[in-house]
C-alpha cells in the first residue's frame, strides 16, 4: 500500500465519521492490532477525540521511547503517565485531510511502519 492510497482511506473514514453520531473508525497496522489509530465523537460535528496506541505490554508501563513521545506531543498528543494505563490523546476540530496527513505521520515516524506498510480500517461503527 502507496502513500497515496493510505492517505485516500484515512481520508474516506474520516470524513464519513464527521457525518456520523456517537461513531468510531480504528485504523491499524495490518496484522498488529496493537498499533492503531483510533477517532471517535459523540454527534456529528463536534471534535473528534484521536487516540493512538501506548503499546503497552503490561500494567503500569508503555513501550514508547523518548523520540516517539515527542512526535505525538509535536502533533498535539497528551502522553498520560504510564501508570494510567492510558493511551496518548488529543481533541481535534480542524481540517480532514490534515487529520490524515497527521494519522501517516503517527504510522512512519511515531509507529516506524516501513514506507509500504498495510493499514486496516475499522470503518465507520456505531
Amino acid at each position: 500500500m502507496n502513500r497515496e492510497e493510505r492517505i485516500s482511506l484515512f481520508t474516506r473514514d474520516l470524513a464519513a465519521l464527521m457525518r456520523a453520531d456517537d461513531a468510531m473508525v480504528i485504523f491499524n497496522l495490518a496484522h498488529d492490532e496493537d498499533t492503531f489509530a483510533q477517532f471517535s465523537h459523540p454527534r456529528a460535528g463536534e471534535p473528534l477525540l484521536c487516540e493512538v496506541s501506548n503499546r503497552s505490554e503490561g500494567w503500569n508501563a508503555h513501550s514508547l521511547d523518548a523520540e516517539q513521545v515527542a512526535g505525538l506531543r509535536s502533533l498535539g498528543y497528551e502522553i498520560p503517565s504510564p501508570h494510567h494505563q492510558a493511551n496518548p490523546r488529543k481533541e481535534y476540530a480542524g481540517d480532514i485531510g490534515a487529520l490524515a496527513e497527521q494519522v501517516e505521520q503517527v504510522f512512519r515516524k511515531v509507529f516506524r511502519a516501513p514506507e509500504d506498510y498495510q493499514v486496516v480500517s475499522s470503518g465507520v461503527v456505531g
